[in-house]
């Protein structure tokens, strides 16, 4: 039986690198203040191991960022993960390369040295964090995402033979819920401005889509789709999508609207809001009850830290319901915008399934 190491060895160097450099850095300044010659043999050996290590780290971190599946935002966050490990792996180089070169005739480390090795630590630190961003809130290299129901807390799916739990939990929550709970709360307990002012909000969110939708012509419903992602508003999302849309970019495929709005919906409204879009070109065909629209759109901005400069081809396929026309299925296909935007060649480096 073979092992299959999913989605490639990084998360298995990186934790080696993460642990022994960082140990490295607590040493140096562990042996400078207690004057302890035995800390400072413990630093350098963690140290050179862990730069030995971290090659490897390197190697698979760009295996993987020019394989993984990914989206515009993801990309853009496996990208910041990638500069400032590329930095924190320089600097610890650096100073392994200086620790060899003293090592025979230094029996401690300089002032110097303990700063720099201090500040690759501190940016070690960073690059574990920019990491963690991209697997647990962009699902870079996850191949099953959970399926949440209700709060996605202890009680809202089995624990096998700890079920009860769930059930008991749920329970608590109905009689919560109950008229019987609720009439025990006076209506002086309770803010209505804030939450009139939420409604309002959201009233004019579902306004500004209704503009578009109506009367219901293909290119209005796609108006209101990149209106919607960018208000941030998923019930007018979930409004223009049918319950079976189909949705792929970057290699990936979401076969429904629920499993859309656990995936990548979230970070798709991020994106959008984050940077100004243009609409370069857009081409609508109908024929009887089924439209497609190829839109053409660039993208500037700044998203979480990185300039963006994207050109997007969008292809929409629409189906004429009886709620009028509906997305039944999306396409994006994204690269670099070029100083022509109307230039069609493919400059591809690898990533271009993204970023819109």
């Amino acid at each position: 039986m073979s092992i299959e190491i999913i989605p490639n060895w990084h998360p298995i160097f990186v934790h080696f690198s993460v642990a022994l450099l960082s140990v490295s850095g607590v040493m140096f300044l562990a042996s400078t203040l207690l004057k302890k010659e035995q800390l400072f043999v413990v630093a350098r050996w963690n140290l050179w191991l862990g730069v030995a290590i971290t090659i490897g780290t390197v190697a698979a971190g760009f295996y993987a960022y020019n394989t993984v599946a990914h989206d515009g935002p993801s990309h853009a966050a496996m990208t910041d993960h990638r500069n400032w490990a590329l930095g924190a792996a320089s600097l610890f180089a650096l100073l392994a390369v200086w620790s060899l070169a003293k090592h025979r005739t230094a029996d401690k480390a300089s002032p110097l040295f303990i700063a720099c090795i201090l500040i690759a630590t501190g940016l070690l630190a960073v690059t574990g964090f920019k990491g963690g961003e991209a697997v647990y809130r962009h699902g870079l290299g996850v191949m099953r995402m959970p399926e949440v129901s209700g709060d996605g807390g202890h009680g809202s799916h089995s624990h096998g033979e700890g079920e009860e739990h769930g059930a008991i939990h749920n329970e608590h929550q109905k009689e919560e819920t109950s008229p019987e709970h609720n009439s025990d709360h006076a209506h002086g307990d309770h803010n209505h401005e804030e939450e009139n002012a939420h409604n309002s909000t959201h009233d004019t969110e579902t306004a500004i889509i209704e503009e578009f939708i109506n009367p219901l012509e293909p290119a209005g419903v796609v108006k209101a789709f990149r209106e919607a992602l960018k208000n941030k508003d998923e019930d007018a999302i979930r409004a223009l999508l049918l319950p079976d849309v189909f949705i792929s970019e970057g290699g990936n495929a979401e076969r429904s609207l629920d499993e859309y709005a656990s995936h990548h919906m979230v970070s798709d409204m991020e994106f959008v809001a984050a940077v100004e879009d243009s609409v370069n070109d857009q081409q609508v065909h109908v024929s009887g009850d089924t439209a497609w629209i190829v839109t053409e759109i660039v993208s500037n901005g700044l998203f979480r830290g990185t300039n963006v400069h994207s050109k997007l081809m969008e292809t929409m396929v629409l189906t004429n319901t009886k709620d009028g026309w509906r997305v039944a299925h999306i396409h994006w296909s994204s690269g670099p915008a070029s100083n022509d935007s109307k230039q069609t060649s493919k400059e591809d480096d690898g990533h271009g399934d993204h970023e819109h």
